[in-house]
């Protein structure tokens, strides 16, 4: 979080594992199965001006129901898990 957002996190808890199936193929021809953890993190410090400016070119809170286009599938799928935990009331 510090390297790529500028934050500082503390984990609250693991909320899931994202590994259905996600394939990406890069220029090179590598073919990779990418796996995502997401967390359930509270901010401690730092802030979002204090991104890498080599990792990351701008970030920007979004409200959960007003995000921009999201163009890869797993983190649509994740999105999604993270509004139905919401709705649930289990975070």
């Amino acid at each position: 979080m510090k390297e790529d957002a500028g934050l500082d996190v503390s984990i609250v808890r693991r909320l899931g594992t994202f590994d259905d199936h996600y394939y990406m193929n890069y220029p090179n021809g590598d073919k990779v199965m990418n796996i995502a953890v997401v967390f359930l993190v509270k901010p401690i410090g730092g802030g979002l001006d204090q991104a890498d400016p080599k990792e990351t070119k701008r970030l920007q809170y979004f409200p959960l129901d007003q995000l921009p286009p999201i163009i890869f599938k797993q983190n649509a799928d994740m999105v999604e898990y993270l509004k139905s935990l919401l709705a649930q009331g289990k975070i």
